[in-house]
């Protein structure tokens, strides 16, 4: 019995953690909690068949969530590229926690976007990392992702850069593994912006996974190509990075600011 409010605790901060994550997690887990506890337990131990109970309703919401939320105005973005919509997270995690979905405008230009961008660079596909959740709340403090609340009206999406492999020269992934933190630094003679608590250096990071290395004319190329586009509003990037490409007269190109994280690692995309 004294264990009872730990255990309480931890199962509200898990579904809280869940509901930050995924916005649906923390239902998936209620729903997985009674189906376990009034059905499951006559096969299983109630521990072991809230977990069968929480993975079964954790697969029906990836099959059920996104015909609901297409029904509601968003759509889920592409598990992985194909030849015909060369377009694909950069890590399947963004898939499985919700965090893939646009509206159907923006789902379109992505896909016609990227089949441009592999016409123009065979062999290279899109990264997308962070779109939006699947269901709109209210605003941004009630539907917005952690730690971007800007993504919650279906209208919002991080791209990745374009890499190129050391060696081979052919296409490469983000040296992330999830398309954020390792940034492309201001040179000598670029204007440096200063660090603070949303822009952080994460000196100890920037070493890891250097076997690719940025293509900034596909990148430029990528960047153009969605500017050229009359529905995107802007495109956030940080301004060494927009000096050195050469696109300072691109009016949709912007500072996000020093209120923001940094957006020398990856692309901010909105339309209107």
């Amino acid at each position: 019995m004294k264990r009872a409010p730990l255990k309480i605790a931890a199962y509200v901060f898990l579904l809280l953690v869940a509901t930050l994550l995924t916005q649906i997690g923390g239902i998936i887990i209620v729903l997985g909690t009674i189906a376990g506890l009034l059905v499951l337990r006559r096969w299983f131990r109630p521990a072991f068949a809230v977990i069968i109970g929480t993975a079964l309703c954790y697969g029906m919401a990836l099959l059920l969530v996104p015909l609901l939320a297409q029904s509601l105005g968003r759509e889920s973005l592409p598990w992985r590229a194909t030849d015909t919509t060369p377009l694909r997270p950069r890590n399947i995690g963004f898939c499985l926690l919700f965090r893939n979905f646009t509206t159907p405008e923006l789902a379109e230009l992505l896909r016609s976007t990227s089949r441009d961008f592999a016409k123009q660079h065979d062999g290279y596909q899109v990264d997308y990392l962070d779109a939006c959740f699947p269901f709109r709340f209210g605003g941004r403090y009630t539907s917005g992702m952690l730690p971007h609340l800007s993504h919650w009206d279906g209208e919002k999406v991080d791209l990745c850069f374009v890499y190129r492999d050391r060696d081979t020269g052919g296409p490469a992934r983000s040296p992330s593994a999830i398309g954020y933190f390792i940034y492309e630094n201001p040179r000598a003679g670029e204007t440096a912006h200063p660090s603070n608590l949303l822009r952080w250096d994460m000196a100890w990071l920037q070493k890891l996974g250097r076997d690719s290395q940025l293509d900034e004319a596909r990148t430029r190329d990528l960047l153009k190509l969605f500017s050229q586009n009359s529905t995107v509003e802007k495109l956030l990037l940080e301004p060494h990075l927009k000096t050195r490409w050469g696109l300072s007269n691109d009016s949709k190109i912007r500072f996000q600011g020093l209120r923001a994280a940094r957006h020398d690692d990856h692309i901010h995309l909105q339309v209107y």
